[in-house]
């Protein structure tokens, strides 16, 4: 037992993205030091790490415990949050996580609006980018990744095979068309991204039934309670069992200011 740790040690060492691939919180402290993380964001990344390790087991036929073998068939993690408390930032550091360690990931994001994809969310992925050691700040050019206004892609790839891509939800648009937001991707490593799902049209939702099929898919879902029916807030009640949920509360969260809540 003893020479299989030590022997993980040594593979750890000399492959840091191993390692990281099985934590993303050090995958984020590693490389963006200056970061300060919540307690809620810090239990989020974590979380987000052991169901993809689960995931990753139930796939490729590893040894399980029972935990594992239930968080295994998860649909993804929903995150219900107060106002403030870096919903968006932890979205966008796991989306900097899962497109660093993982081959050939996919990584649809959707939103109500296209200012919340491109003014937010994909701020917050440009922000957090550029203070990380992925990027060369002495020459951007040399950076591996390259961030377009509705993509994020390996530029090796040219972003037709390892990216994330932003996805707007037309709400004018019929049933059918809503629909196929979401539809049409596949990959073995797929996180989709739902920014303020509690605004999603819910045919939105119906590609996940088709989409969610290979090695590691899952759904990273991030809403504030503001509406009493729909899928957001039923991944939270009566579809809980499939989801991990998290409950972020402003007033405990150390990113918010006390009197603004």
């Amino acid at each position: 037992i003893m020479e299989a740790v030590d022997e993980k040690k040594e593979v750890l060492e000399h492959d840091p993205i191993a390692g990281w691939r099985l934590n993303p919180r050090k995958f984020i402290e590693d490389n963006i030091p200056t970061i300060k993380l919540s307690h809620q964001q810090k239990d989020g990344l974590d979380k987000i790490g052991k169901l993809v390790v689960a995931k990753i087991k139930a796939g490729t036929g590893k040894l399980m415990t029972d935990a594992e073998k239930k968080l295994a068939k998860k649909t993804g993690i929903s995150i219900m949050s107060g106002k403030g408390t870096g919903k968006d930032t932890f979205a966008a550091l796991a989306i900097l996580w899962f497109m660093t360690c993982f081959p050939f990931p996919k990584i649809p994001c959707t939103a109500p609006s296209a200012h919340q994809l491109k003014d937010v969310l994909w701020s917050e992925i440009n922000k957090w980018y550029r203070q990380s050691n992925l990027f060369d700040k002495n020459n951007p050019k040399n950076s591996v990744f390259e961030l377009q206004s509705d993509k994020f892609f390996q530029k090796e790839h040219r972003g037709k095979e390892w990216f994330a891509v932003a996805r707007t939800v037309n709400v004018r648009d019929s049933v059918e068309d809503q629909a196929k937001t979401l539809d049409g991707f596949h990959a073995d490593y797929m996180m989709f991204v739902v920014d303020e799902a509690d605004g999603i049209p819910q045919p939105v939702f119906i590609s996940f039934d088709s989409t969610l099929t290979q090695l590691c898919n899952f759904v990273l879902m991030i809403f504030n309670p503001t509406k009493r029916t729909g899928y957001a807030i039923e991944s939270q009640q009566k579809n809980r069992a499939d989801w991990v949920c998290l409950n972020w509360n402003a007033e405990e969260s150390e990113l918010v200011n006390p009197n603004q809540i």
